[in-house]
């Protein structure tokens, strides 16, 4: 699936991309968001930072802190340095409590149509998740990263919806087209 997605020609992809944001900057949810969780793209992932400029929103990026992730705002690209795996992290300022956040954008390489899943295999949004369930998640992809179903494992937690440049699909199978 990683090779698949690097496959795709750069135009493609940024055409997706563009498409998934216009879905997102149309949904009520984020629309109703004061502040929102990221993530900072990385192998062919989709880019939402158009999203994040231009925006009066409160937007936080992930940072890896000791085995879980911690979300720190970020105003421009000069409040990033490379983090532990050799992605982009905020700097650790400005700490905000993870159940002010009113949607979280989550990246992964597949997802299914329950909002299950396959990251790159260190567990930390699943964490985040388990700990945080009253938090809405919204997975990202491109169409054909979007599966009938996935085996899943019992630390596996779910998102609430999916976007793709399709639409927004709801874990229970309804599509808005907002």
């Amino acid at each position: 699936m990683i090779a698949r997605r690097r496959a795709l020609g750069h135009a493609q992809r940024t055409a997706m991309d563009r498409d998934i944001c216009r879905y997102i900057c149309a949904y009520p949810g984020f629309l109703n968001a004061r502040i929102i969780a990221l993530y900072m793209p990385i192998r062919s992932e989709v880019d939402l930072l158009c999203v994040w400029r231009n925006s009066d929103k409160t937007f936080l990026f992930p940072r890896v802190e000791e085995n879980g992730l911690v979300f720190y705002p970020a105003r421009d690209m000069h409040d990033f340095h490379k983090g532990r795996f050799g992605i982009l992290e905020p700097e650790p300022r400005g700490f905000v409590d993870p159940e002010s956040i009113g949607l979280m954008f989550v990246p992964g390489i597949v997802f299914d149509r329950q909002g299950f899943r396959i990251g790159y295999g260190k567990g930390f949004y699943d964490r985040f998740m388990t700990v945080y369930p009253d938090v809405i998640t919204m997975g990202v992809c491109h169409d054909e990263f979007l599966v009938d179903r996935l085996d899943v494992e019992p630390w596996d937690t779910s998102v609430d919806s999916i976007v793709t440049p399709l639409g927004l699909f709801m874990t229970k199978g309804d599509v808005c087209r907002c």
